[in-house]
C-alpha cells in the first residue's frame, strides 16, 4: 500500500485493514518529509498488536517517481520477528545480534536478510562484516540506510520497541530473492592509498591529508577551485572507488571535511585501500540501473511477484529530472512482474550480496532485488 502524502492517521488505518498472521510482519518505510510524529505513531501502531519495523528515508520510490511525504506499508511473510541490533557507532560488539547457531539450519537461498540501518553510523561495514561472518550465503541480502537528506544525525529505524539511531532492524523474508547490483560511474584516476583511516573518517591519502590530495585531483578535472561553498555537489560527481574483486568498485561518497582536513564519508573505507576517483556520466548512470534490473532475472520469461528498489538518494541528486528515466529504465526491464509497480526507497548507502557473494555497504549503486514466491 502507497500514501503519497502520509500522515499519522493514514498510516495507522492502512495498518488496520491488514491482517497480519504470525508469519508475517509490518514493513513501514517512511519519506523524511511526512507530515507525522513517528514516536507517536509508534505509540498508536502498538496498540493494533501487530509486529512491525521500518526506516525514514529521503525518499520513497513509487512506480516512476519519488515522494519524500509518502509511505509504502508492506506486509511481508517472515521466518522471525524483525531484530534491532544496536550500537553501530561501536568498533566491534553490537548488542542485539543475536548467535545465530539456532537458527541458521533453518535459513537458505529461499530466505532474503531484509535490512534498514542508520545511514550514518559510523561502522555499518563492521556490523554487516559480523552478520555475514555469522550467517555467510545461507542467505542473499537486501536493503539500505535510512536518515535525512540534511546529513544530520537522528534517530531513524523504527520497531515496536521505538525509535533508534546508530542501530539496524532486520529480518528475514520467506521469499527468494535474485539481485541486481550496479553504479555506472567510471573511473578518473587512480590508484592513491588510503594510508590513515578511522572507520567512516578518512584521514590521509598517499601520506598526505586527504582533502588536500582530493582537493588538487578535482580541481584539476574540473578547472576550478573547490571549496566548502561547492563541495559537496562536487563530491557527488566525484566519490571514491574502493577497488576490489568485484565487477565494479565500491563506492564511498565523501559528505564533509574536517578541521584537520579529514573527509567524512558515507561507509568506512578500510586502512591501506587502494581506491579511484570517480567520476559521474548521467548516460552510464541511467543505463548501469538498467543493468541491476536485467541482472535480477533469471530468464526474460520469468514471472516474479514484485521488486524492491534500494537507489542512492545522491543517484537522485545528480540526476535531477532524468531520474525518472532510471526508473522507467529499471520497470521496463522487471516488466515480467504480477504488479507492474516498482517500490523502493532513496537511501544513505545501500545493502546488498554484491555480485551475490560477499555482503556489502555500498554508495550511488541502484540495487534491484526481485521477489519469487
Amino acid at each position: 500500500m502507497f500514501c503519497a502524502k502520509a500522515g499519522e492517521k493514514d498510516i495507522v488505518e492502512a495498518v488496520s485493514q491488514i491482517n497480519v498472521k504470525d508469519d508475517e510482519t509490518v514493513c513501514i518505510l517512511i519519506g523524511e518529509k511526512a507530515p507525522l510524529d513517528v514516536r507517536r505513531l509508534i505509540a498508536s501502531l502498538v496498540k493494533q498488536k501487530v509486529s512491525f519495523w521500518g526506516g525514514i528515508f529521503p525518499g520513497i520510490i513509487y512506480d516512476e517517481k519519488c515522494f519524500d511525504q509518502g509511505a509504502l506499508i508492506l506486509k511481508l511473510p517472515v521466518l522471525f520477528k524483525p531484530l534491532l541490533i544496536t550500537g553501530l557507532d561501536r568498533d566491534r560488539d553490537f548488542p542485539g545480534l543475536p548467535d545465530f547457531q539456532n537458527i541458521i539450519n533453518k535459513l537458505d537461498q529461499q530466505y532474503c536478510a531484509l535490512i534498514f540501518l542508520d545511514g550514518l553510523a559510523k561502522n555499518n561495514s563492521g556490523f554487516l562484516s559480523a552478520l555475514f561472518h555469522e550467517l555467510g550465503s545461507a542467505v542473499s541480502y537486501l536493503g539500505g540506510g535510512a536518515g535525512s537528506l540534511s546529513l544530520t544525525q537522528q534517530p531513524c529505524v523504527f520497531t515496536n520497541d521505538g525509535l533508534f539511531q546508530d542501530a539496524a532492524v532486520l529480518t528475514f523474508l520467506n521469499m527468494k530473492c535474485r539481485l541486481g547490483v550496479r553504479h555506472g560511474l567510471e573511473k578518473l584516476t587512480g590508484p592513491i592509498i588510503a594510508t590513515k583511516t578511522c572507520n567512516n573518517k578518512l584521514v590521509e591519502l598517499n601520506w598526505k591529508p586527504a582533502f588536500d590530495v582530493y582537493k588538487a585531483i578535482v580541481e584539476q578535472s574540473l578547472g576550478m577551485q573547490l571549496n566548502v561553498h561547492n563541495f559537496h555537489q562536487t563530491a557527488r560527481i566525484y566519490p571514491f572507488g574502493i577497488i576490489k574483486d568485484t565487477d565494479e568498485p565500491i563506492i564511498r561518497e565523501p559528505i564533509a571535511v574536517t578541521a584537520d582536513r579529514a573527509l567524512i564519508c558515507v561507509g568506512e573505507v578500510p586502512e591501506n585501500a587502494v581506491l579511484n576517483i570517480m567520476r559521474r556520466d548521467k548516460h552510464l548512470l541511467i543505463k548501469a540501473a538498467g543493468l541491476a534490473a536485467r541482472e535480477c532475472l533469471s530468464s526474460k520469461d520469468e514471472q516474479i511477484k514484485g521488486a524492491l528498489v534500494v537507489d542512492c538518494v545522491s543517484r537522485h541528486l545528480s540526476l535531477e529530472d532524468d531520474f525518472s528515466r532510471e526508473l522507467s529504465c529499471i520497470k521496463k526491464e522487471i516488466s515480467c512482474m504480477e504488479q507492474n509497480t516498482i517500490l523502493g526507497i532513496l537511501s544513505l548507502g545501500e545493502i546488498a550480496s554484491y555480485g551475490r557473494a560477499y555482503l556489502e555497504f555500498l554508495n550511488k549503486t541502484c540495487v534491484v532485488g526481485a521477489f519469487h514466491g
